[in-house]
Parts: C-alpha cells; structure tokens; sequence
C-alpha cells in the first residue's frame, strides 16, 4: 500500500491517527489498526457501490491471500 493511501486512510477516519516518534517516524497500535479494520467489515460500512474507494478497502479487507496465485 503506497503512503498516500495510508495518509487518505487516516484523513478519511478508516485508520487510526499514527504516533509520531519524531519527525518522519510514526507508528501504529497494530490492535487500533485491526479494530478499524474489523469495525468495517462488521459494519459493512464500506460497501458502497457508489464510493470505488471503500469497494476497494472492503476487497483489502476480507480478501486472503493465497501464495502462489495470481489475480
């Protein structure tokens, strides 16, 4: 995932605010990340057809990956 997207993630209220150690080194509760997570695949609040953007969390989300098989 590029730094962009975590960025919009965060602005978006998808993934919690990150802890800033120092400038340009920030950190997160990997526990938050996976409740946010979590709270949108319980939810369903990212399967807005209308909105690519979570369509495309919701895949990020519940999606595994299976080694060795391309897409």
């Amino acid at each position: 995932m590029a730094e962009s997207t975590v960025d919009d993630y965060v602005k978006r209220g998808i993934l919690p605010r990150p802890i800033r150690l120092s400038p340009g080194c920030v950190r997160w509760s990997w526990e938050a990340v996976r409740a946010a997570l979590d709270s949108l695949a319980d939810t369903g609040s990212c399967r807005s057809a209308e909105d690519p953007f979570m369509a495309g969390v919701e895949n990020a989300v519940t999606t595994p990956r299976r080694r060795g098989v391309v897409a």
